[in-house]
């Protein structure tokens, strides 16, 4: 899919969850910069990245991509998962 059209934001944000699972955290990382960097606040991409943060420890990092990651009118089910990261992520401020 990302042969064929390299500037798929949804393409980046689906490899990215793929990496995430497989503990691939640089490659989360980079798959959801470059998908931002195409479609501007996605928020499967910020939540995703935010995760990616919050596993190295940059929790100031991770806050600021929920916060925005829930600005970008995410779905229910998003949002839920949005809420629940950013109460852990505040807890451990």
């Amino acid at each position: 899919c990302l042969a064929l059209c390299p500037t798929l934001t949804r393409g980046f944000t689906t490899r990215a969850r793929v990496r995430w699972e497989l503990r691939d955290v640089q490659g989360t990382m980079a798959d959801c910069d470059r998908a931002l960097e195409l479609g501007g606040p996605e928020p499967n991409a910020l939540y995703l990245r935010a995760m990616a943060f919050l596993s190295r420890g940059r929790i100031e990092e991770a806050e600021a991509d929920l916060v925005a990651a829930g600005r970008a009118d995410p779905l229910p089910d998003v949002r839920r998962q949005i809420e629940e990261a950013l109460r852990t992520v505040r807890a451990r401020r």
